[in-house]
């Protein structure tokens, strides 16, 4: 874990043309340009071991972004990061949240670090002062969820997450169930994160609740023969199977091109007979494990996936909880939201404001209470919650975006304070004609 971030070294002279944007890679500067303008910066951070792929930060009005550009080392090929294949309008604005960096760093002097032993052994102060098996954390001697969340918290991802009220961030010893809730959409084909998922649809698993990661894996560098950990339960074998001495995992679990990771392969871990190919998943939301909080944070889910039918589904399930969570700027926001949508807009800019009272510097929110205002003919009072939503956060590009198309008399006024703090941000540059 220690190769999950460390700075760029790279000495690439790297062109390539994807979707109508051309890339370049020289030494450390990453570019992009499309229709005559290019946006040049430094990759300052790789992210990823780089086994399967390495991607980079760059640094924006002090905020970290995704570089568009990531290498694919077994190909030995420079092309788009992952998620970018089929975007028309690519520039440097990913954002790299809290969320990313917590899987792929730890704080560092210089603000963020490889992953060190505490992500998961926990507070190591107490071990520091006085090394002793009883002062730190040790994952293999955790019960089998407890041990397993040390893990999950970073290799499992689902479509999506959501923090419990009041829970506190997750601490290696206790289930990640306790903090956030984990939502999963079964689909055709392995994502680069889903080795958990398909573990849980093993035979061996089921079988055998005491396998789990550690079974196979020694993080700390010693590896497992891993040959020896399946004959230790699959001791005898049909005529047909080969030998006793061949490689396991080489023919149960094989690579499989991943559907979510350009040019990248990784290890199917559903322990499978060979040739059984990849079943057809179940489509509906489902909990990974269900936590204290699990019918607000469903419903939450729900509205996070984005289809119609799912968002009608979870505004009856808002609706329900909201008894139970009068004060909860999540459940407020969200029902603000779904009457926004509904089109009752001035009743959901009522809760976006009951929301914002209760969690007043959560720019999203003015954000979302600034449509509800527009949408109801409330042009000034949208344009002040359009302003204090880039107040919050001043890189969030939309904000300024929708700003300026509700007051197009401030069109070019709006759009030049972007270009203040990313004077290489493609697209204002494009609205406002510059080079």
């Amino acid at each position: 874990m220690g190769r999950s971030l460390q700075p760029v070294v790279t000495q690439a002279q790297v062109n390539f043309l994807r979707g109508g944007t051309r890339y370049s890679v020289n030494a450390t500067q990453h570019a992009a340009t499309r229709n005559n303008r290019t946006a040049t910066h430094q990759a300052v951070w790789q992210i990823g071991s780089g086994s399967h792929a390495a991607g980079f930060l760059v640094a924006i009005a002090g905020s970290w972004f995704q570089s568009p550009i990531a290498y694919y080392p077994k190909q030995n090929k420079w092309d788009v990061a992952p998620g970018y294949e089929t975007m028309e309008h690519v520039d440097f604005n990913r954002r790299v949240t809290d969320d990313c960096l917590r899987c792929h760093s730890s704080p560092g002097p210089d603000g963020i670090a490889s992953i060190g032993c505490e992500r998961c052994h926990g507070s190591g102060e107490a071990h520091a002062a006085r090394p002793g098996r009883t002062n730190i954390v040790n994952p293999a001697r955790l019960g089998r969820l407890e041990g397993s969340s040390v893990c999950e918290q970073c290799h499992i991802t689902g479509d999506a997450r959501v923090p419990s009220p009041g829970a506190a961030v997750y601490r290696p010893g206790s289930r990640l169930e306790e903090s956030v809730s984990i939502y999963i959409r079964g689909r055709d084909g392995l994502r680069v994160v889903s080795h958990v998922e398909q573990l849980a649809q093993s035979g061996c698993a089921k079988a055998a609740p005491e396998l789990w990661c550690g079974t196979c894996h020694n993080v700390h560098g010693t590896k497992i023969d891993v040959d020896a950990r399946c004959r230790a339960c699959h001791t005898t074998r049909s005529g047909a199977h080969p030998r006793r001495d061949r490689d396991c995992a080489g023919c149960h679990m094989p690579k499989q091109k991943a559907v979510d990771g350009l040019h990248t392969a990784f290890t199917d871990h559903r322990i499978a007979r060979p040739g059984s190919g990849l079943a057809r998943s179940e489509r509906q939301l489902r909990v990974w494990r269900p936590g204290a909080h699990e019918e607000r944070n469903a419903a939450l889910a729900l509205l996070a996936g984005g289809n119609a039918e799912e968002m009608r589904e979870s505004f009856r399930r808002l609706t329900a909880v909201y008894p139970r969570y009068p004060k909860d700027p999540e459940v407020l926001a969200g029902l603000g939201f779904l009457l926004f949508l509904k089109d009752q807009h001035a009743d959901g800019a009522k809760l976006m404001e009951a929301a914002i009272a209760v969690r007043p510097r959560h720019a999203p929110y003015f954000q979302k209470l600034a449509l509800a205002r527009r949408a109801n003919g409330e042009k000034a009072a949208a344009v002040a919650a359009f302003e204090e939503a880039i107040k919050l956060d001043p890189l969030e590009e939309t904000s300024y975006f929708l700003l300026a198309e509700t007051a197009p008399e401030r069109r070019v006024e709006v759009l030049e304070r972007l270009l203040q703090l990313n004077p290489r941000h493609l697209a204002a540059r494009a609205a406002l004609g510059r080079r």
